[in-house]
């Protein structure tokens, strides 16, 4: 019979199917070296290539291939289901979701939910950097919520000189390059000036590289930390013209601008947005300010017989709007008809 330290390590790799055939020849983690060193002792023990080429995959991802040097055993500092409670994308998949009595039900298709919750939480926890534990963390702490996903869907560790994969590692992958080209714009703005500025300019009229790097800026906004509050600023103005597409298009998904509900100063963010679509600078606010207030009163005199009976509400409108309304330290005075 398999010990439990085996069992584990070939599940937790993917190989479920040979659990069985080592439990059956006693085959234990030390033993492993000794199949590697031994072809033919391998092959007898596995005789279909397709599980002795799987096996010694596992194996010469492990140096050495002995106890020592086998991977130490993963602790899942938090469920699934807490991750996914923490980001929007992670509701979204939960939206979808079931455990009826241990009977998993969710669509295939809410992987990309899954992924993009969990690469994006563990981003944040290690400030921009993945490390192959941090992938094998996710594995297991999405086997134990989903026991019947298979490990190479999510993750292909990089063998030598072949390339990592699986959906974990491809989406890490996708936010290296758009935080490093969000770098690069950044540094590019710099060098060209204020005459290269595209932050406030329409999206039909802007480059292709441009383009490119507003949607490098929404990216960033999505998978940078919201403590740091320079950064989510300074992606959040040069989003901003893709912003303003979407929003002409009726296109905009909350969603995906998951920093208006945790960014702690969402309200400058906001500021900016509405001073860009009005062309308002700081030093002309007060004078919209005036004109919002005068436009204001003559239309709540028009019809404040509809609101008198609302008495709180009605209170509070005529102190706020009486004859001494100050906006942006200035007062203002209001028609009274």
């Amino acid at each position: 019979m398999a010990d439990n330290a085996t069992s584990s390590y070939l599940k937790l790799h993917g190989l479920d199917r040979l659990v069985a055939i080592f439990a059956e020849q006693e085959i234990q983690l030390p033993d492993f070296s000794f199949l590697r060193n031994n072809p033919a002792e391998l092959q007898q023990l596995l005789p279909k290539l397709r599980d002795r080429i799987d096996f010694m995959k596992v194996v010469e991802h492990n140096t050495k291939s002995t106890q020592a040097d086998l991977e130490p055993p993963i602790i899942c500092r938090e469920t699934l289901i807490e991750i996914c409670s923490k980001n929007d994308f992670g509701r979204a998949f939960l939206d979808g979701y079931r455990n009826v009595n241990g009977k998993r039900e969710y669509s295939p298709d809410s992987r990309v939910f899954l992924k993009k919750a969990l690469v994006e939480h563990f981003f944040r926890l290690n400030k921009g950097h993945i490390t192959h534990n941090n992938f094998m963390e996710m594995v297991q702490t999405i086997r134990n919520e989903l026991p019947d996903e298979d490990v190479r869907t999510w993750y292909v560790p990089q063998m030598r000189n072949k390339s990592g994969g699986g959906l974990l590692y491809n989406r890490y992958r996708y936010i290296q390059h758009t935080d490093k080209r969000f770098k690069q714009s950044q540094h590019e703005v710099e060098e060209s000036g204020p005459s290269r500025s595209f932050q406030n300019s329409s999206w039909e009229t802007l480059s292709s590289d441009e383009k490119e790097r507003c949607e490098a800026a929404k990216h960033k906004l999505q998978v940078t930390g919201y403590s740091d509050s320079e950064n989510i600023t300074t992606a959040w103005k040069q989003s901003f013209s893709l912003r303003r597409k979407e929003a002409l298009a009726g296109q905009i998904k909350f969603r995906e601008w998951e920093v208006l509900v945790h960014f702690d100063n969402v309200h400058e963010l906001v500021n900016y947005d509405f001073r860009s679509v009005h062309s308002i600078k700081n030093d002309t606010l007060a004078l919209h300010g005036t004109t919002f207030v005068k436009n204001f009163n003559k239309v709540f005199h028009v019809y404040r017989s509809l609101v008198e009976e609302d008495k709180p509400l009605y209170d509070t409108i005529l102190t706020i709007f009486n004859d001494d309304v100050q906006v942006n330290g200035n007062y203002f005075y209001t028609y009274s008809n």
